[in-house]
């Protein structure tokens, strides 16, 4: 389902879907091989979401092998929490949460039923709630922080850790901010508990590894020096940067076994004199990449 975000007077287009073929060596070899295909899209909107301001929020983020989805609903502003969900389709939702927390973001899950994603302690909004990984196994729930995560961060600056999801030997993937909120992104043993090293491309200033498939294979997105987002693929330390042919930006949010990712366009259309510009950016209205990470993920 395409999702418009509004940033301004700026829209983005969010699941503009498009196949890649990586693991590949060079980009322009990437960008040759992209290959858009044609879908039928059916919506899901969790019948427990209520109006919140007039409007609704339901978003999929994951399913497995036996079509069991993984979602949450709720915008995350103060009064309209997130609630995480699993459907079984066509119309059979379970909640998910996370014992005695206020929101539950459920991102992803593996054949064995092995629940990732990301609580919230308030719903005071977006803007102020730090965010804390987690996984759900056998009916238990466990927290997950990466120990480089800032405790004491600089005033504006949130704690957050996210785990996006997992594959078939439990090993789940995930990112963190540090104190400056720039990204590292890393891999996660829920039978042992042993975070990976940090996982940067070697080209980024903030980097977000979003999924991982049973061959240890990553892709994810990361934002250069100058604010542009990128898809990248890791082949166990080989990075090879992916860009969707025409898009201001790429992000890469799930692969298969088969080395096929998926993933977004980002569309910033021009703006209009009127508009706020952002010292930060290339352009008036734009946000910030390091910000349309954190934006993206929270979404």
């Amino acid at each position: 389902m395409i999702r418009l975000y509004s940033c301004g007077n700026c829209v983005r287009i969010f699941g503009d879907v498009t196949l890649f073929f990586p693991p590949v060596n060079t980009n322009k070899a990437a960008e040759q091989m992209a290959t858009s295909f044609n879908f039928t899209f059916k919506t899901f909107n969790n019948p427990a979401d209520q109006p919140f301001n007039g409007l609704t929020f339901n978003n999929l983020m994951g399913i497995n092998n036996f079509g069991l989805i993984a979602g949450f609903y709720g915008s995350g502003q103060a009064g309209d929490p997130n609630q995480g969900y699993l459907l079984n389709r066509p119309n059979q939702y379970t909640a998910v949460e996370f014992p005695h927390v206020a929101q539950t973001q459920v991102t992803g899950l593996n054949d064995l039923g092995t629940l990732v994603g990301y609580l919230y302690r308030t719903n005071k909004g977006v803007a102020v709630d730090n965010q804390f990984g987690f996984y759900e196994r056998d009916g238990v729930f466990v927290e997950v922080n990466n120990p480089h995560t800032p405790k004491h961060p600089p005033s504006g600056t949130l704690k957050e850790n996210q785990l996006m999801g997992v594959n078939d030997s439990n090993i789940a993937v995930g990112f963190y901010n540090d104190a400056s909120g720039n990204s590292h992104g890393y891999t996660y043993n829920i039978n042992n508990g042993k975070f990976s090293a940090d996982i940067n491309d070697p080209k980024a200033v903030s980097t977000v590894t979003a999924a991982i498939n049973n061959l240890g294979g990553l892709v994810g997105f990361y934002t250069d020096a100058a604010g542009v987002t990128h898809g990248f693929v890791d082949n166990h330390g080989q990075f090879a940067t992916v860009n969707a042919p025409g898009a201001d930006g790429t992000e890469l949010l799930g692969v298969n076994d088969f080395g096929i990712a998926s993933g977004s366009k980002l569309w910033e259309p021009p703006c209009t004199a009127s508009s706020t510009t952002n010292s930060l950016t290339k352009s008036p209205c734009s946000t910030t990449r390091k910000e349309t990470a954190r934006r993206r993920s929270t979404e």
